[in-house]
Protein backbone atom coordinates (compact mmCIF):
# COMPACT_ATOMS: atom_id res chain seq x y z
CA UNK A 1 0.00 0.00 0.00
CA UNK A 2 1.28 3.47 -0.92
CA UNK A 3 0.68 6.46 1.38
CA UNK A 4 0.74 10.21 0.76
CA UNK A 5 0.64 13.02 3.32
CA UNK A 6 -2.27 15.36 2.58
CA UNK A 7 -1.12 18.20 4.84
CA UNK A 8 -3.66 20.88 3.98
CA UNK A 9 -6.48 18.45 4.73
CA UNK A 10 -4.83 17.18 7.95
CA UNK A 11 -4.91 13.57 6.80
CA UNK A 12 -3.15 10.93 4.74
CA UNK A 13 -4.36 9.14 1.65
CA UNK A 14 -3.52 5.65 0.48
CA UNK A 15 -3.92 3.32 -2.47
CA UNK A 16 -2.62 -0.01 -3.71
CA UNK A 17 0.56 0.14 -5.86
CA UNK A 18 -1.41 -0.90 -8.94
CA UNK A 19 -3.82 2.05 -8.49
CA UNK A 20 -6.80 -0.23 -9.17
CA UNK A 21 -8.59 1.59 -6.35
CA UNK A 22 -8.82 5.40 -6.01
CA UNK A 23 -6.95 7.27 -3.29
CA UNK A 24 -8.71 6.81 0.05
CA UNK A 25 -8.48 9.45 2.83
CA UNK A 26 -7.51 8.44 6.37
CA UNK A 27 -7.67 10.60 9.50
CA UNK A 28 -4.48 11.05 11.54
CA UNK A 29 -5.51 12.00 15.06
CA UNK A 30 -2.12 13.25 16.31
CA UNK A 31 -0.96 15.25 13.31
CA UNK A 32 -1.44 18.93 12.52
CA UNK A 33 0.11 19.12 9.02
CA UNK A 34 1.04 15.59 7.85
CA UNK A 35 3.54 16.18 5.06
CA UNK A 36 5.53 12.94 4.84
CA UNK A 37 4.63 9.31 5.54
CA UNK A 38 6.87 6.25 5.82
CA UNK A 39 5.83 2.67 6.51
CA UNK A 40 7.35 -0.22 8.48
CA UNK A 41 6.12 -3.81 8.13
CA UNK A 42 7.29 -6.05 11.01
CA UNK A 43 5.76 -9.55 11.21
CA UNK A 44 2.90 -8.78 8.85
CA UNK A 45 1.82 -5.62 10.69
CA UNK A 46 2.02 -2.10 9.31
CA UNK A 47 3.23 0.97 11.18
CA UNK A 48 3.14 4.53 9.85
CA UNK A 49 5.60 7.27 10.74
CA UNK A 50 4.12 10.67 9.87
CA UNK A 51 5.95 13.99 10.17
CA UNK A 52 4.31 17.37 10.58
CA UNK A 53 5.91 20.12 8.50
CA UNK A 54 4.97 23.74 9.06
CA UNK A 55 6.78 27.00 9.74
CA UNK A 56 4.42 27.69 12.66
CA UNK A 57 6.84 26.93 15.49
CA UNK A 58 4.30 28.02 18.09
CA UNK A 59 2.12 25.07 17.14
CA UNK A 60 4.80 22.71 18.47
CA UNK A 61 5.70 24.37 21.75
CA UNK A 62 4.04 21.56 23.69
CA UNK A 63 3.70 18.88 21.04
CA UNK A 64 5.87 16.40 19.22
CA UNK A 65 6.28 16.62 15.44
CA UNK A 66 6.68 12.95 14.46
CA UNK A 67 3.93 10.47 15.13
CA UNK A 68 3.77 6.68 14.93
CA UNK A 69 0.58 4.77 14.19
CA UNK A 70 -0.24 1.06 13.97
CA UNK A 71 -2.73 0.07 11.32
CA UNK A 72 -5.77 -1.78 12.60
CA UNK A 73 -7.38 -2.92 9.39
CA UNK A 74 -6.80 0.25 7.40
CA UNK A 75 -7.34 2.66 10.29
CA UNK A 76 -4.27 4.20 11.98
CA UNK A 77 -4.16 3.82 15.78
CA UNK A 78 -1.84 6.39 17.37
CA UNK A 79 0.75 4.79 19.66
CA UNK A 80 3.67 7.20 20.03
CA UNK A 81 4.90 10.76 19.33
CA UNK A 82 8.39 12.21 19.57
CA UNK A 83 10.62 15.01 18.27
CA UNK A 84 9.79 18.18 20.18
CA UNK A 85 10.61 21.57 18.65
CA UNK A 86 14.19 22.66 19.33
CA UNK A 87 17.88 22.52 18.55
CA UNK A 88 19.30 20.04 21.04
CA UNK A 89 19.41 16.30 21.61
CA UNK A 90 16.36 14.56 20.22
CA UNK A 91 14.63 17.84 19.29
CA UNK A 92 13.91 18.77 15.69
CA UNK A 93 12.77 21.72 13.59
CA UNK A 94 10.80 21.17 10.41
CA UNK A 95 11.34 17.43 9.96
CA UNK A 96 10.75 16.56 6.34
CA UNK A 97 11.69 13.42 4.40
CA UNK A 98 12.16 10.17 6.29
CA UNK A 99 13.12 6.54 5.76
CA UNK A 100 12.84 3.44 7.92
CA UNK A 101 15.72 1.06 8.61
CA UNK A 102 14.40 -2.21 10.14
CA UNK A 103 16.61 -3.50 12.97
CA UNK A 104 14.80 -6.76 13.68
CA UNK A 105 11.28 -7.98 14.40
CA UNK A 106 10.52 -5.33 17.03
CA UNK A 107 12.77 -2.34 16.36
CA UNK A 108 13.35 0.15 13.56
CA UNK A 109 15.56 3.20 13.15
CA UNK A 110 13.81 6.20 11.62
CA UNK A 111 16.12 8.52 9.67
CA UNK A 112 14.74 12.06 9.34
CA UNK A 113 15.91 15.10 7.40
CA UNK A 114 15.90 17.65 10.25
CA UNK A 115 15.85 20.47 7.76
CA UNK A 116 15.89 23.64 9.82
CA UNK A 117 18.64 22.23 12.06
CA UNK A 118 20.78 21.35 9.03
CA UNK A 119 21.29 17.71 9.97
CA UNK A 120 19.96 14.17 9.89
CA UNK A 121 18.29 12.87 13.03
CA UNK A 122 17.54 9.26 13.96
CA UNK A 123 15.18 7.68 16.46
CA UNK A 124 15.10 3.96 17.27
CA UNK A 125 11.57 2.81 18.07
CA UNK A 126 10.60 -0.39 19.89
CA UNK A 127 7.07 -1.40 18.91
CA UNK A 128 6.59 -3.73 21.89
CA UNK A 129 7.45 -0.97 24.34
CA UNK A 130 5.76 1.71 22.19
CA UNK A 131 8.75 3.88 23.00
CA UNK A 132 11.85 5.53 21.60
CA UNK A 133 14.86 3.62 22.97
CA UNK A 134 17.67 5.58 21.29
CA UNK A 135 18.25 8.76 19.28
CA UNK A 136 21.15 10.43 17.51
CA UNK A 137 22.03 13.20 15.06
CA UNK A 138 24.75 13.67 12.48
CA UNK A 139 25.88 16.63 10.42
CA UNK A 140 25.34 20.37 10.83
CA UNK A 141 24.92 23.46 8.67
CA UNK A 142 27.71 23.94 6.14
CA UNK A 143 28.94 23.26 2.64
CA UNK A 144 31.62 20.57 3.07
CA UNK A 145 31.00 16.84 2.85
CA UNK A 146 29.02 15.72 5.91
CA UNK A 147 27.53 19.20 6.28
CA UNK A 148 24.05 20.09 5.04
CA UNK A 149 21.97 23.14 4.15
CA UNK A 150 18.24 22.59 4.67
CA UNK A 151 18.36 18.84 3.87
CA UNK A 152 14.96 17.70 2.70
CA UNK A 153 15.01 13.90 2.44
CA UNK A 154 16.95 10.77 3.30
CA UNK A 155 16.91 7.25 1.85
CA UNK A 156 18.48 4.12 3.30
CA UNK A 157 19.80 1.49 0.91
CA UNK A 158 21.39 -1.86 1.76
CA UNK A 159 24.93 -0.44 1.52
CA UNK A 160 24.59 3.32 2.02
CA UNK A 161 22.55 6.21 3.35
CA UNK A 162 21.62 8.96 0.87
CA UNK A 163 20.60 12.57 1.58
CA UNK A 164 18.97 15.22 -0.61
CA UNK A 165 21.13 18.18 0.46
CA UNK A 166 18.54 20.59 -0.89
CA UNK A 167 19.96 24.07 -0.58
CA UNK A 168 23.49 22.91 -1.37
CA UNK A 169 22.08 21.67 -4.70
CA UNK A 170 23.63 18.22 -4.41
CA UNK A 171 23.29 14.71 -3.04
CA UNK A 172 25.38 13.13 -0.31
CA UNK A 173 25.92 9.50 0.56
CA UNK A 174 27.73 7.51 3.24
CA UNK A 175 28.78 3.89 2.71
CA UNK A 176 30.35 3.72 6.16
CA UNK A 177 33.59 5.48 5.23
CA UNK A 178 32.37 9.06 5.58
CA UNK A 179 30.18 11.36 3.57
CA UNK A 180 30.73 11.96 -0.15
CA UNK A 181 29.05 14.57 -2.35
CA UNK A 182 27.58 14.15 -5.82
CA UNK A 183 26.46 16.93 -8.15
CA UNK A 184 26.67 20.69 -8.50
CA UNK A 185 24.20 23.52 -8.91
CA UNK A 186 22.88 23.97 -12.42
CA UNK A 187 20.21 23.38 -14.99
CA UNK A 188 19.76 20.07 -16.75
CA UNK A 189 17.10 17.41 -16.68
CA UNK A 190 19.40 14.48 -17.52
CA UNK A 191 22.66 15.49 -15.83
CA UNK A 192 24.21 15.38 -12.39
CA UNK A 193 23.45 19.08 -11.84
CA UNK A 194 20.68 19.92 -9.39
CA UNK A 195 18.60 22.90 -8.34
CA UNK A 196 16.90 22.10 -5.03
CA UNK A 197 16.88 18.28 -4.99
CA UNK A 198 13.79 17.85 -2.84
CA UNK A 199 13.03 14.19 -2.27
CA UNK A 200 14.33 10.71 -2.92
CA UNK A 201 13.32 7.07 -2.66
CA UNK A 202 15.24 3.80 -2.95
CA UNK A 203 13.60 0.79 -4.58
CA UNK A 204 14.76 -2.35 -6.39
CA UNK A 205 18.39 -1.22 -6.48
CA UNK A 206 17.69 2.28 -7.84
CA UNK A 207 17.65 5.74 -6.25
CA UNK A 208 14.93 8.11 -7.53
CA UNK A 209 15.68 11.81 -6.93
CA UNK A 210 13.22 14.67 -7.50
CA UNK A 211 15.10 17.71 -8.83
CA UNK A 212 12.60 20.46 -8.09
CA UNK A 213 13.64 23.42 -10.27
CA UNK A 214 14.64 21.17 -13.17
CA UNK A 215 11.28 19.36 -12.82
CA UNK A 216 12.96 16.02 -13.33
CA UNK A 217 13.04 12.67 -11.60
CA UNK A 218 16.62 11.49 -11.93
CA UNK A 219 17.33 7.78 -11.50
CA UNK A 220 20.68 6.59 -10.20
CA UNK A 221 21.93 3.02 -10.03
CA UNK A 222 24.24 2.79 -7.01
CA UNK A 223 27.36 0.69 -7.36
CA UNK A 224 27.76 -2.58 -5.45
CA UNK A 225 29.30 -0.72 -2.48
CA UNK A 226 26.43 1.79 -2.39
CA UNK A 227 28.36 4.70 -3.88
CA UNK A 228 26.71 6.83 -6.54
CA UNK A 229 27.95 7.17 -10.13
CA UNK A 230 28.75 10.57 -11.56
CA UNK A 231 25.70 10.64 -13.83
CA UNK A 232 22.11 9.36 -13.64
CA UNK A 233 21.02 6.21 -15.42
CA UNK A 234 17.76 7.82 -16.56
CA UNK A 235 15.63 10.92 -16.15
CA UNK A 236 11.99 11.78 -16.78
CA UNK A 237 9.58 14.65 -16.17
CA UNK A 238 8.36 17.77 -17.94
CA UNK A 239 7.61 21.26 -16.61
CA UNK A 240 4.01 22.32 -17.22
CA UNK A 241 0.47 22.38 -15.96
CA UNK A 242 -1.15 19.63 -18.02
CA UNK A 243 -1.92 16.88 -15.54
CA UNK A 244 -3.17 14.54 -18.27
CA UNK A 245 0.36 14.47 -19.65
CA UNK A 246 2.07 14.06 -16.28
CA UNK A 247 3.53 17.58 -16.18
CA UNK A 248 5.33 18.70 -13.02
CA UNK A 249 4.94 22.11 -11.39
CA UNK A 250 5.88 21.68 -7.73
CA UNK A 251 6.69 17.98 -7.19
CA UNK A 252 6.80 16.96 -3.55
CA UNK A 253 7.81 13.84 -1.62
CA UNK A 254 8.39 10.84 -3.86
CA UNK A 255 7.89 7.19 -2.92
CA UNK A 256 8.70 4.07 -4.90
CA UNK A 257 7.99 0.37 -4.69
CA UNK A 258 9.28 -2.55 -6.74
CA UNK A 259 6.67 -4.33 -8.86
CA UNK A 260 6.88 -7.34 -11.15
CA UNK A 261 8.06 -5.46 -14.22
CA UNK A 262 9.90 -2.48 -12.75
CA UNK A 263 9.20 0.23 -10.18
CA UNK A 264 6.01 2.17 -9.40
CA UNK A 265 6.89 5.76 -8.55
CA UNK A 266 4.31 7.79 -6.66
CA UNK A 267 4.76 11.57 -6.79
CA UNK A 268 2.38 14.26 -5.49
CA UNK A 269 2.44 17.70 -7.07
CA UNK A 270 1.51 20.22 -4.39
CA UNK A 271 0.54 23.01 -6.82
CA UNK A 272 -1.37 20.94 -9.34
CA UNK A 273 -3.01 19.02 -6.47
CA UNK A 274 -2.59 15.63 -8.08
CA UNK A 275 -0.72 12.42 -7.31
CA UNK A 276 1.05 10.82 -10.26
CA UNK A 277 1.99 7.21 -10.66
CA UNK A 278 4.84 6.57 -13.07
CA UNK A 279 5.68 3.04 -14.17
CA UNK A 280 9.43 2.93 -14.67
CA UNK A 281 11.62 0.20 -16.14
CA UNK A 282 15.39 0.35 -16.49
CA UNK A 283 16.59 1.31 -19.95
CA UNK A 284 18.06 -1.48 -22.02
CA UNK A 285 21.81 -1.09 -22.31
Amino acid sequence: MLWVGDGGNTRAQHTEPDFDDPMSPTALTANQFPATVETWHPDGETYLFVADYTADAVAFDDDRQIHCYRLVGREPEHILSFGSWGYFGDETRLPRGMDVEPLGPDRARLHVADSLNGRIATWTVDRRQAAVVDSDTYGHFGHDAGEFWLPSDVAVGPEATYVADRSNDRLQYDTGDGWQTVGDAGYGDDSVTFLLPTSMAYADGYLFVVDLVNRAIKVFEPRADGSLPESPLDSFGTFGGQTAGGDLWFPAMVSAVAVADGVSVLLPDSVLNVVYRFEWTAPIA
